[in-house]
């Protein structure tokens, strides 16, 4: 099966998404996420409940939603460690 540039590309971004996400299991329980509201209000609420602190939702290139629950915000860094894995290859492909 052959992928496309932009699918790689897509597919790399998804993980990196999804990797903090994931990372959060991991820490304490927190309080009840806040209702967002839109087209994209049931992914953020779905990702701040599993403890995600980023999503951002691009199109043609361009950014059409962000949601940073706490403690994520769009000047925060924060450490993948070992969930690279799943997007350098793919990234490296591209």
């Amino acid at each position: 099966m052959h992928l496309s540039r932009r699918t790689l590309i897509a597919g790399a971004a998804a993980s990196a998404l999804i990797a903090p996400a994931h990372a959060q299991l991991f820490r304490g329980k927190g309080k009840t996420p806040a209702p967002v509201s839109g087209p994209y209000g049931p992914a953020a609420e779905y990702a701040a409940a599993r403890r995600g602190v980023s999503l951002v939702v691009m199109k043609d290139g361009q950014v059409v939603f962000e949601n940073y629950p706490e403690p994520g915000g769009p000047e925060k860094g924060w450490e993948l460690a070992s969930g690279t894995k799943s997007f350098t290859g793919i990234m490296a492909a591209a």
